[in-house]
């Protein structure tokens, strides 16, 4: 899923559950720019539902998914290097504001 970017609004970065699960246990490969550095705001469970748009309420507020997948940095990731391994925060994240 390529990301689809609504605005620039980027209050709140989100993970899905089951990617930050995965991102958790990535860590001890030491691969992936990303899986070292992504910290999300907060975890979802099943973001992948949420859509560009949608509703959501975090921290008792009502926000909007602006945007739907992270981008990669391929010159800069081993993992995106090496075909065999794929990145699961690429469409396991979600911005929303």
């Amino acid at each position: 899923m390529p990301m689809e970017k609504h605005s620039n609004n980027r209050k709140y970065s989100l993970i899905d559950k089951d990617v930050f699960e995965w991102q958790e246990k990535m860590k001890i490969t030491e691969k992936g720019l990303c899986i070292k550095k992504f910290r999300a705001d907060f975890i979802i469970s099943d973001l992948k539902k949420y859509k560009l748009g949608d509703e959501i309420i975090i921290n008792n507020e009502k926000c909007h998914i602006t945007e739907v997948g992270k981008r990669c940095f391929p010159n800069d990731c081993d993992l995106y290097k090496e075909q065999s391994l794929s990145c699961k925060l690429k469409d396991g994240v979600a911005f929303a504001g």
